[in-house]
C-alpha cells in the first residue's frame, strides 16, 4: 500500500491536477466553436440562433455582440484590429467576408463561384485556399488596395495559409507535406522545410515561423533563415497558435480522457498546462497574456473558455521534465526491473535437471544466437523509450511485453543448451518445451553439410538438430557422439 501511494503521489506531480482561473467567455445553451481573439476582443461562431453566426466578446466592457445576421452559415472567424473575416455560405457556395468592428460595416472579400476555406488575417493581407483552379491553392486580398492575388497555385494542393506583415506561409504536399513561404514585397517563394511529417501546421508572428512534427516543436527565423529544434514534452501537437512569446497548442490528454490545452514560454523554455480538465477542449488562440479555446461539454453543447497565463501554476518538475535523462532512467529503470526478474526466472525454469538423470554431455548455443533475441531485445527498448518520449498515452508499454520476453528469450539461450546427450536420451531444448528423445527410438542418423544439420530418423518422423546454433568448436564433437550412439550413420 505505501509503494501504491507513492507511485500515485509521482503521477500527481508529473502530470498536477487542473485548478481553478478558467473564465466562461459564453454560457448559451447551444454551441460555441473556433474562437479568435485580438486585444480585448474575442469572436467566436455560434449557432444559438439555428443557424452559425459570427459573435464577439469585449473584454474590457464585458459586453457580447453579434456581427452576423445571414441566415446561412457563418464559420471560421479570424480577427486583427478592427477587422474579422470568416467564411460565409449565404452565395450556395464558400466565400469570404469581412466586418470592421469600429464602422461596423460588412464588406465581400471574395465572389468567384468556386470554394474558398480556412481564411487567416493579418496587417495588410487576408489569405485563403482556394478551388477555383480544380486544387486548393492559396490567394490573397490586399486589404490597402483592395487587389486580390494568387499567391501559389499548382497540380499540388497548397493548404493552412497564415500571414504576418508581407509574408504568407502556407503547408504543400509536393512529396510529402512541406512548408514554403512567399514575401509579397518581393515576390520571393522559398522552401521553410521540406518532407516533413507535420502534425500541428504552421504559424508565424513577427519573424518567427513555428511548426508541430512528430516528436518536437520547430521554429524558422525569416531574418536569419535559420530552423531550430524547440525539445518539448512527449505528446504530438495540433492547432498551434502564437503570439509574442507564447506558444500554444492542443495535445490528446496523459489521462485518456480528451484533448487537452498546453503551451511553452518560448523565453524561459517553461511548459505550460492551461486546461487539463476531463473536457474535451479544442481549437486554441492566445493573444498576450490570455488563451481561449472551445470546451465541449456533457451536454453535447460548447462553450468559449478562456484562462489568463499568469494564473497558470508552473509545473512541478518543469526542468526534470524536459531532460532527455529523466525519460532515460524512468523507462530505463523499468527496463532493468524486467531484466533482473527475467534473469532470475530463467535461473530456475531453464536448467532442468529433472529431465536428465545421470551424467550427460550439454551442447551449448554460440554467442550469435543469443545476440540476435538481444538485438531484439534492444529494438523493442528503443521503440518504447521512442514512444515514452513523444506520445502521452501508454502506446510505449505495448512494446515491454515483446521486450520482456526478448530478455527471457537471451537469459535462456544463455544458460540453456541447445543438446543435452545422455545414456538413456538424447534432448533438444526449445524455448517453450524440450523435445525429448529416447536412443532407442533413432532408427538412423543423416549429416547434412550443406544444410549445416544432423537429422535423427525416428520411426514415424525425422527430427532435425541445427548445427548453427552450436558453439562453433562442438559442432564436431556433437555430429560424432550422435553418429555413434545410433544403431546406424548415414554421410
Amino acid at each position: 500500500m505505501n509503494m501504491l501511494a507513492a507511485a500515485v503521489s509521482i503521477v500527481f506531480l508529473i502530470f498536477p491536477a487542473q485548478t481553478g482561473n478558467e473564465i466562461a467567455i459564453t454560457s448559451d445553451l447551444y454551441y460555441q466553436k473556433d474562437p479568435a481573439l485580438y486585444e480585448e476582443t474575442i469572436v467566436w461562431a455560434d449557432n444559438r440562433n439555428g443557424n452559425w453566426d459570427i459573435f464577439g466578446y469585449d473584454l474590457s466592457t464585458g459586453e457580447e455582440f453579434q456581427i452576423t445576421s445571414d441566415l446561412s452559415d457563418q464559420e471560421s472567424p479570424c480577427i486583427y484590429g478592427d477587422l474579422v473575416v470568416w467564411l460565409d455560405k449565404r452565395n450556395n457556395n464558400k466565400d469570404i467576408y469581412g466586418y470592421n468592428i469600429k464602422t461596423k460595416k460588412e464588406f465581400q472579400i471574395t465572389t468567384d463561384v468556386q470554394d474558398q476555406r480556412n481564411p487567416a488575417l493579418g496587417q495588410t493581407f487576408v489569405v485563403w485556399e482556394d478551388s477555383r483552379s480544380g486544387t486548393w491553392n492559396i490567394y490573397a486580398y490586399n486589404l490597402s488596395t483592395g487587389k486580390e492575388l494568387e499567391v501559389a497555385a499548382g497540380p499540388h494542393d497548397q493548404y493552412y495559409p497564415v500571414t504576418f506583415d508581407s509574408y504568407i506561409v502556407w503547408c504543400e504536399r509536393r512529396n510529402k507535406s512541406g512548408i514554403y513561404a512567399c514575401d509579397l514585397a518581393t515576390t520571393r517563394e522559398f522552401c521553410i522545410t521540406e518532407n516533413s511529417d507535420i502534425s500541428g501546421y504552421p504559424v508565424i508572428d513577427g519573424d518567427d515561423i513555428f511548426w508541430a512534427g512528430s516528436s518536437n516543436l520547430y521554429s524558422y527565423n525569416l531574418e536569419t533563415q535559420k530552423k531550430s529544434e524547440i525539445p518539448s514534452f512527449r505528446s504530438r501537437k495540433y492547432s498551434l497558435t502564437v503570439h509574442g512569446d507564447t506558444l500554444v497548442w492542443l495535445e490528446y490528454s496523459n489521462t485518456g480522457g480528451g484533448q487537452e490545452i498546453c503551451g511553452q514560454d518560448l523565453k524561459t523554455n517553461e511548459e505550460l498546462r492551461i486546461a487539463t480538465g476531463l473536457d474535451w477542449e479544442s481549437s486554441p488562440a492566445v493573444y498576450g497574456d490570455l488563451v481561449v479555446w472551445m470546451e465541449a461539454k456533457e451536454d453535447e453543447s460548447s462553450d468559449i473558455h478562456g484562462r489568463y497565463i499568469s494564473t497558470v501554476p508552473a509545473a512541478p518538475l518543469p526542468l526534470i521534465l524536459k531532460m532527455p535523462f529523466f525519460f532515460d532512467c524512468l523507462y530505463g529503470g523499468m527496463l532493468m526491473a524486467a531484466l533482473i526478474g527475467s534473469f532470475f526466472a530463467v535461473k530456475k525454469w531453464s536448467l532442468r535437471d529433472s529431465l536428465s538423470p545421470g551424467k550427460g554431455r550439454d551442447f551449448k548455443r554460440g554467442s550469435y544466437a543469443s545476440a540476435v533475441v538481444l538485438v531484439c531485445a534492444a529494438s523493442y527498448a528503443c521503440l518504447g523509450f521512442h514512444d515514452f518520449c513523444h506520445y502521452r498515452d501508454y502506446s510505449w508499454f505495448i512494446s515491454l511485453l515483446p521486450y520482456t520476453i526478448s530478455l527471457l528469450a537471451f537469459f535462456w539461450y544463455r544458460e540453456t543448451p541447445s543438446v543435452r546427450v545422455t545414456e538413456e536420451k538424447v534432448i533438444l531444448f526449445s524455448f517453450f518445451y524440450p523435445q525429448i528423445i529416447a536412443w532407442d527410438e533413432v532408427l538412423d542418423t543423416k549429416f547434412l553439410p550443406w544444410k549445416s544439420r544432423i537429422e535423427l530418423v525416428l520411426d514415424d518422423k525425422t527430427v532435425g538438430v541445427d548445427l548453427d546454433i552450436v558453439e562453433p568448436e562442438q559442432k564436431r564433437d556433437l555430429i560424432t557422439v550422435l553418429s555413434r550412439r545410433s544403431p546406424g550413420a548415414s554421410t
